[in-house]
């Protein structure tokens, strides 16, 4: 064994050069869990961590693991189904729960679907009416995955590795431009271009009043 490979995954990253991301494609991704699933042997150095992760609520996993990139990380986790005699998995995760957002994608490789791709939104409180959070998640699920090894203590196990790429969005936040109006996408660009537009006619039409000589306008 060579001296790289006594180094912990985490030395060996601090020591990466400056500029140096971990930000796979999807079909790396999916070489990853495939890999994961299929092989008993170590993979190459990654930033993903093992975790189950639908036992937490994404800040908890924030806090206890390294990010890979600016606010995003990656886990192997295990998935549990939500009814006993079901195929639908559990959503579930802390003190809220993750809801698919938009339609799947399929990962292809030399015409066939290896995997898709879902994704998903934090929410906190209790389905349907939890708040929307700034925590989203891209799922990835082998298309013809082993059948999983259930146990006593894991009897609802649907998929023994699913591989998720957790993002925490920024937030942005919106300035008004008009006196009383509290968030600037209700607002209407085009009313207040309008109230302008009207204020200038006005003023121009009031000159020419008192000079006596027509106004003129333009793009009119």
């Amino acid at each position: 064994m060579n001296q790289s490979q006594l180094i912990s995954d985490e030395e060996y990253f601090k020591n990466i050069p400056v500029g140096y991301r971990f930000h796979p494609s999807d079909e790396e991704l999916t070489e990853y869990l495939m890999k994961k699933v299929f092989s008993n042997r170590p993979l190459p150095r990654n930033r993903i961590h093992e975790v189950k992760l639908y036992d937490f609520n994404p800040e908890v996993l924030a806090e206890n693991y390294t990010p890979s990139g600016e606010n995003e990380w990656y886990f192997f986790t295990p998935r549990d189904k939500k009814y006993k005699n079901g195929s639908r998995p559990k959503r579930g995760a802390g003190d809220g729960y993750w809801k698919a957002s938009g339609a799947n994608k399929h990962i292809m490789r030399n015409s066939e679907i290896i995997s898709s791709k879902k994704s998903l939104c934090y929410y906190k409180g209790r389905p349907p009416g939890g708040d929307k959070t700034c925590w989203m998640m891209h799922e990835y699920k082998l298309s013809n995955p082993p059948a999983p090894v259930r146990t006593s203590e894991n009897s609802m196990r649907l998929d023994d590795w699913v591989l998720c790429h957790l993002v925490k969005k920024p937030i942005v936040v919106k300035k008004s431009k008009t006196k009383g109006n509290k968030d600037e996408q209700h607002a209407d660009p085009g009313h207040s271009r309008r109230n302008l537009e009207t204020e200038n006619i006005v003023d121009e039409q009031a000159e020419a009043s008192k000079s006596h000589w027509p106004a003129t306008f333009y793009g009119m």
